[in-house]
């Protein structure tokens, strides 16, 4: 039902999650002083494919710590849309992890920068700071494409077997979306 872990024998999995050959990462992971999470938007369009924000038709807000790898994920109309509901939303999934201190590292972008700026007021008094990636540097927020692209994986995984199941298709504004996410 989940499809986690990856099973090779899964028609679902090998549709949603294979690929050519695995990259490993080079360098050891080091853990932060000072935890880390990691946030930025996703796009994916018609074809359950990641896109640019111009041919998208699921916005996703999503995060992840960098200490413990626990992903969120959040389905959004648009990146400007009820910021009252995807701050509190993504407050809490910085709660759950449990870091009384914490960074967020975001691009400058101003829709995600301020969604981080209002997650800081919504912790106070806990010390939550905002950190911003250098622009143009995909590599400053690497753990947030990784995560991604299993994201989009395992999204496009259980959207294959649910369609198969239905003998529907399920296009990104349909209301199972935010559930599938």
């Amino acid at each position: 039902l989940t499809h986690l872990p990856f099973a090779p024998w899964c028609q679902f999995c090998q549709m949603g999650k294979g690929t050519e050959k695995p990259h490993a990462s080079i360098h050891p992971s080091k853990k932060s002083v000072v935890p880390k999470i990691e946030m930025d938007f996703m796009f994916m369009d018609r074809e359950n494919r990641v896109c640019d924000k111009a041919d998208a038709r699921t916005t996703i807000l999503t995060m992840v710590d960098e200490d413990t790898h626990c992903p969120f994920a959040l389905v959004v109309e648009s990146k400007a849309t009820d910021m009252k509901y995807t701050v509190s939303c993504a407050t809490d999934f910085v709660k759950r992890l449990g870091h009384s201190e914490v960074r967020l590292k975001c691009d400058g972008e101003t829709s995600i920068k301020s969604i981080a700026d209002a997650i800081v007021k919504m912790r106070d008094p806990l010390k939550t700071q905002v950190e911003v990636a250098p622009r143009y540097s995909s590599a400053s927020l690497g753990l947030m494409g990784v995560t991604q692209k299993f994201m989009q994986g395992q999204i496009r995984t259980v959207l294959a077997e649910l369609e198969a199941q239905y003998g529907a298709r399920f296009e990104g504004d349909h209301n199972v979306w935010p559930w599938l996410v």
